[in-house]
C-alpha cells in the first residue's frame, strides 16, 4: 500500500509538470496511458530486477506488483481529459474571460452556480492565469469549497463505476468470455517477475527485446533531432501520416501505425480487428459519397465527429450494442437479485470488487447523489435524467469496446451533452439548462479516460493473477483520491507560480473557451430540433441489430458490430491503421505458421509496447534536463493541434 501510494504521488506530480511546465510527453493519453505502463516498465520492473540481485528477500510478489500498478493506473486515469484534465480550467475561467465580445455577462454568468465556479472578485483567477504578483501568496481559501464539491462528485462517479463493474464482471468474464487484450500487457510483464531472478518471463527471450529495441529505437533516434535540426526523423504520428487520397475535393485518410496500437492489436481476434478498420473505411466512403452527392449537413455539436449525421448513425449502433448486452445479461441480473435479497448460494460474490449487496446499494445512492448534484447546477430534473442515462450508456459502451477491441483510444461519436441538447432542442432547454450542461463538460466529455474501463481491467488482472479483487478496489479508490488531490493542488501551484496562460495545453486550458463560447452561441442562436439526426440514429441501431441477428441466428461473424460504434470519431482515425497493420500481420502468420508461430511472436509485440513506453520516459527526461519549457511531445497515438 505504501509503495503504491508513493507511485500515485509520483505520477500525480510528474504528469501535470510534464504537460504544463516542461511541455513534454503526455503521460495520460488513452485508455492504457503511457504513464500507467511506465509505472511497470520504468519503475517497478527495473526495481524488481535490482532487488533480485541485491536483496532477493525484498522482492515484491506478482500480486503486489499488480496491486501497485493498479494504484498507479487509477491515479493517471483521474487526470485524464475525461475528468481532471479539463476540470480546473472550466471552473476558473468564466469570470476572468468575460468580455463585451463573448457576452458572458449576459448569457453565461447570471446562470452559473457559485458553489462550483470560482469568482475573480479580488483577482484570484487573474493571478491563476498570469501568475502571482510580488508579495502575494496563493489564495487557497477560495479554492477549497469548489474543490470539495467537485471531488465529491468524482468520488461518487468512481464508486458508481466500481459497483457497476462488480455486477457485470461475471457476465463479461465467465459467460461471454470477453478477451480484454489490454490486460494481457501488464500480466505478461509481471509474469515470472516474482521469481528469484526478478526478471519477468517474457523478457528472458530475444523476441521481446527485438520489439523493445524497434519501438524504443525509433523514439531515441528522433531524440537526436532535438539537438540537431538536420538530423532525419522517423515519423509515424498524426502530424506526419502517409495520406491515402480518396479523390478530388475529398481529401484523404492518414495511415500511421503507432507501435502501441500495433502491439495491443496483435492480441485481438482478427475478426474484431477487421471490424475496427473495415467499418472505419466504410464510414469514410459513406461520408465521401455524401459530400459528392451534396448531402445536407447538420450543425455540429462540440467535441464530436466532424460529420454529425454519420456520428449519430454510429451512436445508434453504440446504444444498440449496450442495450443488447444488458438484455443478454438478464439471467445474471436475476441471479444477482436472488443473491442480494434471498441469500442464494448459487452465485458467490466473495471475489468481486465489492459484494453484490453493497453494489446494489452503491449504484442507486451514488446515482441519486450525482443527479442531485447536477440539479444544483441549475439543470432541470428531466434534463438531468436524460443526460445521466446517456452518460451511463456511453460509459458502458466505451468499456465494452475497450474490452473487446483493445483500442487504446476510444471516444463517443456524440457527447452526453450533445445527446441531451438534441433530444430536447436548444430553444426548449433555455439558457439555464444550456449553461448547466456547459459546466458538466468540466467532467464529462468524449468518454475517454472515464474510470469504468480501468475498474473492469483491474478486475481482469485480479482474475488472471489470483489477486483479491476487493483489495484491488481499495487500491483504485485510494489511488484515485490521492491523485485527485495531488494533481489539483500541483496544477494550482504551477498556475500561480508561472501562469496558466503559459501551460500551452490545448485539451485543458484552451477548450474551456470552445465549451463556453459554443454554448453561449447556442443560447443566442439555438440549434433547431433536427429529425435527421434521430433518423440516422435509428438507422445505425437497426444496422447493428441486423449484424447481431446474423451472428446469433446463423453464426455469421465476418463483421463484428463492435467496430461500427466509434468508426466516425477522430480517435478512430488514430487507431485504425495500427489495427489494420496488426490484422495483416496476423493473417500472414496464421497462413505460414498457425498458432505456434503466433505464440512465438507474441513477446515481440508486447516488446513494442514496453519499448515505446521506456523510450517515451527517456524523451521526458531529456526534455527535463535540456529543454525545460520547450519540450517535445512524442505524439503517441494522437496529437491535439
Amino acid at each position: 500500500m505504501i509503495g503504491g501510494g508513493l507511485l500515485v504521488v509520483l505520477v500525480s506530480t510528474i504528469t501535470p509538470y510534464s504537460e504544463y511546465r516542461l511541455h513534454s510527453v503526455e503521460l495520460f493519453q488513452g485508455e492504457l496511458p503511457l504513464g500507467a505502463l511506465a509505472v511497470l516498465v520504468v519503475v517497478l520492473l527495473p526495481l524488481q530486477w535490482i532487488l533480485g540481485r541485491v536483496r532477493a528477500e525484498w522482492r515484491f510478489s506478482e500480486p503486489e506488483l499488480l496491486f501497485m500498478f493498479v494504484m498507479g493506473f487509477a491515479g493517471i486515469m483521474v487526470y485524464h481529459i475525461g475528468m481532471m484534465g479539463l476540470f480546473l480550467s472550466m471552473i476558473s475561467s468564466p469570470d476572468y474571460f468575460a468580455s463585451p465580445e463573448n457576452q458572458y455577462d449576459t448569457y453565461l454568468l447570471p446562470y452559473l452556480r457559485r458553489w462550483g465556479i470560482l469568482s475573480n472578485a479580488n483577482n484570484e483567477m487573474a493571478w491563476f492565469y498570469t501568475g502571482l504578483p510580488p508579495g502575494q501568496s496563493i489564495p487557497w481559501k477560495v479554492w477549497w469549497g469548489p474543490l470539495f464539491w467537485w471531488w465529491s462528485f468524482f468520488v461518487a462517479f468512481l464508486l458508481f463505476c466500481g459497483a457497476l463493474t462488480s455486477i457485470l464482471r461475471r457476465q463479461w468474464f465467465d459467460h461471454e468470455k470477453i478477451g480484454f487484450p489490454q490486460a494481457e500487457i501488464p500480466l505478461a510483464l509481471v509474469e515470472g517477475a516474482g521469481e528469484r531472478r526478478g526478471l519477468c518471463t517474457i523478457a528472458r527471450g530475444r523476441a521481446f527485446w527485438a520489439g523493445f529495441a524497434l519501438a524504443g529505437g525509433i523514439l531515441l533516434w528522433n531524440v537526436v533531432s532535438y539537438f540537431s535540426q538536420i538530423w532525419p526523423t522517423i515519423d509515424f504520428t498524426q502530424m506526419r501520416p502517409v495520406v491515402i487520397p480518396l479523390g478530388p475535393k475529398l481529401g484523404g485518410i492518414g495511415f500511421c501505425p503507432d507501435p502501441v496500437v500495433v502491439g495491443i492489436s496483435y492480441l485481438v481476434d482478427t475478426k474484431v480487428l477487421m471490424s475496427v478498420w473495415g467499418f472505419y473505411l466504410l464510414m469514410k466512403i459513406q461520408v465521401a459519397a455524401q459530400v459528392t452527392l451534396g448531402y445536407v449537413k447538420t450543425q455540429t455539436d462540440p467535441w464530436t465527429t466532424g460529420e454529425n449525421l454519420s456520428g449519430w448513425q454510429t451512436l445508434g449502433g453504440l446504444f444498440g450494442i449496450v442495450l443488447w448486452g444488458l438484455w443478454m445479461t438478464r439471467a445474471h441480473f436475476k441471479a444477482v437479485w436472488r443473491r442480494v435479497w434471498h441469500g442464494a448460494k448459487d452465485l458467490n460474490d466473495g471475489d468481486e470488487l465489492m459484494s453484490y449487496r453493497l453494489s446494489v446499494i452503491v449504484v442507486p445512492v451514488s446515482s441519486i447523489y450525482m443527479v442531485a448534484w447536477l440539479t444544483q447546477l441549475g439543470i432541470g430534473i428531466g434534463v438531468v435524467l436524460v443526460f445521466f442515462v446517456a452518460l451511463v450508456v456511453l460509459v458502458i459502451g466505451a468499456t465494452r469496446i475497450v474490452a473487446e477491441t483493445g483500442m487504446p483510444l476510444v471516444g463517443a461519436p456524440v457527447t452526453a451533452q450533445g445527446i441531451t441538447m438534441r433530444t430536447f432542442g436548444d430553444a426548449s432547454l433555455g439558457p439555464q439548462n444550456i449553461v448547466g450542461l456547459a459546466v458538466t463538460l468540466a467532467a464529462f466529455r468524449m468518454i475517454e479516460g472515464y474510470p469504468m474501463p480501468m475498474t473492469m481491467h483491474a478486475a481482469r488482472l485480479g482474475d488472471a493473477a489470483s489477486v483479491q479483487r476487493k483489495s484491488l478496489f481499495v487500491a483504485i479508490m485510494i489511488g484515485s483520491v490521492v491523485a485527485m488531490a495531488a494533481m489539483s493542488l500541483t496544477t494550482i501551484w504551477l498556475a500561480y507560480h508561472g501562469g496558466a496562460f503559459n501551460f500551452g495545453a490545448h485539451h485543458a486550458f484552451h477548450q474551456m473557451w470552445e465549451a463556453y463560447d459554443h454554448m453561449t452561441g447556442r443560447i443566442r442562436n439555438p440549434f433547431p430540433w433536427d429529425w435527421k439526426l434521430f433518423a440516422h440514429f435509428g438507422g445505425g441501431a437497426a444496422f447493428v441489430g441486423l449484424l447481431i441477428f446474423l451472428r446469433q441466428r446463423f453464426g455469421w461473424g465476418l463483421l463484428n458490430p463492435i467496430g461500427f460504434c466509434t468508426a466516425t470519431t477522430f480517435y478512430h482515425d488514430s487507431v485504425w491503421s495500427g489495427a489494420f497493420t496488426a490484422w495483416a500481420i496476423k493473417v500472414v502468420i496464421q497462413k505460414l505458421g498457425g498458432l505456434s508461430l503466433y505464440r512465438r511472436l507474441r513477446p515481440f509485440f508486447i516488446g513494442l509496447v514496453a519499448g515505446h513506453t521506456a523510450a517515451g520516459i527517456v524523451c521526458l527526461i531529456v526534455d527535463w534536463i535540456w529543454f525545460p519549457g520547450v519540450g517535445h511531445d512524442i505524439r503517441t497515438m494522437i496529437y491535439f493541434f
